[in-house]
């Protein structure tokens, strides 16, 4: 664990994925917790309940890291329509964010 560059739960999760057949999963969800939020940070306070209702959309009651490996498993769907752009305003996702992450899955 010492080796990898993460935090060591993170680490610790790449790791252990193998052994429960979820790495290209994991993959995802340490690239996106070891980037800067995918989610624009609002001010308004309009925007902010806007924000809540679009995160409310993507939330995988399993919890948090699936949530973002749902986050990123919607987006690249998208993006096989060529709706990117759209779809990020939309949903208030960093589109940066979802195309640095891309190459660091499997599939």
């Amino acid at each position: 664990m010492a080796l990898l560059p993460l935090y060591p739960t993170l680490s610790h999760l790449l790791l252990k994925s193998e052994e429960f057949k979820c790495v290209c999963e994991s993959l995802t969800a340490v690239s996106l917790l070891s980037s800067e939020s995918i989610f624009v940070n609002p001010m308004s306070e309009v925007e902010k309940e806007k924000m809540e209702k679009c995160k409310r959309g993507f939330m995988v009651v399993e919890g948090d890291l699936l949530t973002l490996v749902n986050v990123y498993e919607k987006w690249k769907d998208v993006s096989m329509l060529m709706f990117i752009d759209s779809y990020a305003v939309r949903s208030m996702l960093i589109i940066r964010i979802c195309k640095c992450n891309a190459p660091y899955r499997l599939v």
